[in-house]
């Protein structure tokens, strides 16, 4: 496997700072648009809040489409303070 900082020199900064950032996801599935920007940015960490939430289900869709776009070591959080 690849030394990280081989990794980084091969990486432009919004994708360096994709991997370094966590962002907030619209809506309750991912489109086509998200996933593209997940994808170019190479974002490996997202927040879903209780408007991304409708039952268990639609849940477990969501979060199988974010982890098969960001990758399976994709982080996945859940705010609790008002979500």
């Amino acid at each position: 496997e690849p030394h990280p900082m081989t990794i980084l020199a091969k990486l432009g900064a919004r994708q360096i700072a994709g991997r370094l950032i966590m962002i907030r996801l619209p809506g309750t599935s991912l489109d086509a648009d998200s996933a593209r920007f997940l994808r170019d940015n190479q974002i490996r960490a997202i927040c879903l809040f209780r408007q991304n939430m409708v039952d268990p289900a639609q849940l477990a869709r969501l979060t199988a489409d974010l982890r098969a776009v960001m990758g399976p070591g994709a982080l996945i959080a859940i705010d609790q303070e008002g979500g």
